[in-house]
């Protein structure tokens, strides 16, 4: 499940939410509720108001952009939740999701959740009545190699008593395809080879050096989402034999946490 994977799927997922172009104004109905985005094209700031029955209820100052606004049963228990997508703009970046509800006539912001420069499904993964974010953690944008060869783990997240929890661990063979998506990919350096930096201080960015370890880290990142985090360094220790494997496992370990 590629970064370009998920970007097909937000194709598809697109005809299902009330999306914006950028510098749009937007409009979303719930029941009595009607949402409206303005966009302020001076400040590049989106406003947003609710009416109830035509009486406005909520009147917000302007933020960043709002690019999409829908509603989910997230907890498949009737009530539903209010998800606004805004986008902060700039290179690369930056997405995140408002988990909202309305409450007494008020919109009520419950969690947040930051993408970065990622796309997202929200899908029912075990089919229980209960909706997952499925999304990916830009973690590692940068960090090996340039964006567009950058490679990042799966995330999957649930709702639970109004705050987002984290689930990879118990979505292990979801997080697993992931896994062997990327190893497809890396299958096309180590089949073809690729060449190693001379020296262990020596520089991979934009080397295939570097687009291997690219890949090696969401491997290990989604190894360690599971609890099965040394199959990744593993992996690594299989795969990566340059003089630099030491720091770069060290890197992975102390700058990402994965231990």
């Amino acid at each position: 499940m590629s970064k370009y994977f998920f970007l097909l799927l937000a194709l598809f997922f697109s005809s299902f939410t009330i999306y914006a172009q950028y510098g749009e104004n937007l409009t979303f109905v719930s029941g009595d509720y009607k949402f409206n985005s303005v966009y302020d094209s001076v400040n590049y700031c989106s406003a947003l108001s609710i009416t109830k029955n035509g009486k406005e209820i909520f009147k917000g100052e302007c933020s960043d952009m709002i690019s999409s606004i829908n509603e989910y049963d997230l907890e498949g228990n009737g009530k539903k939740q209010i998800i606004i997508e805004y986008y902060t703009g700039g290179a690369h970046c930056c997405t995140y999701l408002a988990i909202s509800q309305l409450k007494e006539n008020s919109l009520v912001i419950l969690d947040t959740l930051f993408l970065g420069n990622v796309s997202y499904q929200i899908l029912d993964l075990d089919n229980n009545g209960k909706k997952e974010i499925l999304t990916m953690n830009d973690m590692f944008a940068y960090a090996f190699t340039n964006f567009a060869q950058s490679q990042f783990p799966i995330a999957i997240y649930q709702f639970r008593n109004n705050k987002l929890k984290f689930v990879n661990d118990e979505f292990e063979k979801v997080v697993l395809k992931d896994i062997d998506e990327l190893e497809k990919q890396l299958k096309e350096y180590t089949s073809a080879g690729f060449e190693c930096p001379k020296d262990a201080s020596d520089d991979t960015f934009n080397t295939d050096a570097g687009a291997v370890k690219a890949l090696l880290a969401p491997i290990v990142a989604d190894y360690f989402s599971i609890g099965r985090t040394e199959e990744g360094y593993d992996r690594i220790k299989k795969v990566y034999k340059c003089p630099d494997r030491d720091n770069f496992i060290k890197i992975l370990k102390n700058e990402f946490k994965l231990k």
